[in-house]
């Protein structure tokens, strides 16, 4: 509904409206602000390539007793996996929730175009 309204229409609005259409525009502003930087990646993915290049000099040069190494480097590995796994996922979810804000907002841009051209 903000979207149908022009600036006009917003300035003859009495102040409450205005402060309460002010939130409601600068809450969609920060939600988006804050899906986008999830979107932009995280930390673990420079650190995941840094902290398996360390395990694997470490395995490299523990090489005589791997025995009692092996099983200590495998679980890391493995939360490791588990914890990039999980950033990914976080990531790929902020990705569809920005082409979900984005694919409605030109939606109901287009819907405002069909109503404005059939009404004139």
């Amino acid at each position: 509904m903000i979207g149908n309204l022009t600036k006009d229409q917003i300035a003859n609005l009495p102040e409450e409206q205005q402060e309460m259409i002010a939130r409601v525009v600068l809450d969609e502003s920060r939600n988006r602000r804050s899906i986008q930087a999830k979107a932009k990646g995280y930390w673990g993915m420079r650190l995941v390539p840094i902290i398996l290049w360390i395990c694997a000099s470490m395995v490299w040069v523990w090489k005589r007793d791997l025995g009692t190494a092996l099983p200590i480097f495998s679980l890391g590995l493995f939360i490791l996996i588990q914890f990039h796994v999980a950033g990914i996922n976080r990531r790929i979810d902020a990705i569809l929730s920005l082409m979900d804000l984005d694919r409605s907002a030109s939606e109901s841009k287009k819907a405002e175009h069909v109503v404005g051209g059939n009404g004139g």
